[in-house]
């Protein structure tokens, strides 16, 4: 395997609209070329067999004998994205007093968009856009968390979205990928922050019951 190379570029801002407020927007920019990068021998179809003669092994009948898929030196691997984020935090203010009992709730939003995603395995082989919908990469991804705690208890929502894909086939067809969603729900509960008398016994002192789901 020969020596990589890559380069990247980020560029990123944060605005913050009120002083003392808790809302916060952050918008990011990212690129990176790699070359002569490493990666697994791909998937094999015609033009990979063609370009890795020697990877492939077969009869003289023309079936498929043997395949080495020891890792290759990929020519060119080009991305690009954009990445946007909104984050708020609002604390439920009480007195002093009552401070050990003030909830916290925070909230954010993430979107990322993939701009360009291409790939050149070999001199001679055509450039694979990994966006034009023959590899199943997903072009956008979204996630979301809601939390509310305070001291001894708490609860976070989170979840995931990424759109659909289509991954080309032969001669069955392509097989398309339905945008996956995926949702979790965790809690805790430290039981000697509300119970004082627990906290001079050994099995409740410094436990916390969590349920993630």
């Amino acid at each position: 395997l020969r020596r990589g190379r890559r380069e990247g570029l980020s560029l990123n801002a944060m605005v913050r609209p009120f002083r003392h407020g808790g809302i916060m927007l952050n918008v990011g920019y990212r690129r990176s070329d790699a070359m002569n990068g490493i990666s697994a021998l791909p998937e094999l179809s015609p033009s990979v067999e063609q370009a890795f003669p020697d990877r492939i092994q077969r009869d003289a009948e023309g079936r498929l004998l043997r395949v080495d898929a020891r890792s290759i030196n990929l020519e060119s691997d080009r991305q690009s994205s954009l990445r946007n984020s909104l984050n708020l935090r609002w604390p439920v203010e009480v007195d002093a007093q009552r401070s050990d009992q003030a909830w916290d709730f925070q909230a954010s939003i993430t979107h990322q968009a993939s701009l360009t995603a291409t790939r050149r395995i070999r001199d001679g082989l055509p450039t694979i856009n990994l966006l034009a919908g023959e590899t199943g990469q997903s072009r956008h991804n979204l996630s979301g968390q809601i939390t509310a705690s305070r001291r001894g208890l708490g609860a976070t929502f989170s979840g995931q979205w990424s759109s659909g894909g289509r991954l080309a086939g032969g001669e069955q067809g392509a097989l398309l990928f339905k945008p996956p969603v995926m949702v979790n729900l965790s809690t805790f509960l430290e039981p000697h922050r509300f119970w004082p008398q627990l906290k001079d016994g050994k099995i409740w002192k410094g436990m916390r019951l969590s349920l993630d789901v």
